[in-house]
């Protein structure tokens, strides 16, 4: 199972977004994708991992924010079972 979180585009600094496994399952891998980026090449993704046993974590930036650098990150979770 692939779960999601997304942090909007609302902002054009530092946001932190995470996707949590639910239902006793466990984090197996996870990723992330940024959209909505008003300017690919100023848009930084720092971190990409499991921050627990069922969560996954994304953390991005908008390098230059001088103008519109908005963007949306969505962090993705592969749940399975934990047994």
């Amino acid at each position: 199972m692939i779960v999601t979180g997304t942090a909007s585009a609302d902002t054009e600094l530092f946001r932190t977004v995470t996707a949590t496994c639910t239902g006793g399952k466990v984090v197996v891998g996870g990723g992330y994708r940024a959209t909505n980026v008003s300017s690919q090449r100023d848009i930084v993704v720092t971190d990409s991992y499991a921050s627990s046993t069922t969560v996954w974590t994304a953390v991005g930036m908008a390098y230059d924010t001088a103008g519109d650098k908005s963007f949306s990150l969505t962090a993705y979770a592969i749940c399975a079972n934990s047994s």
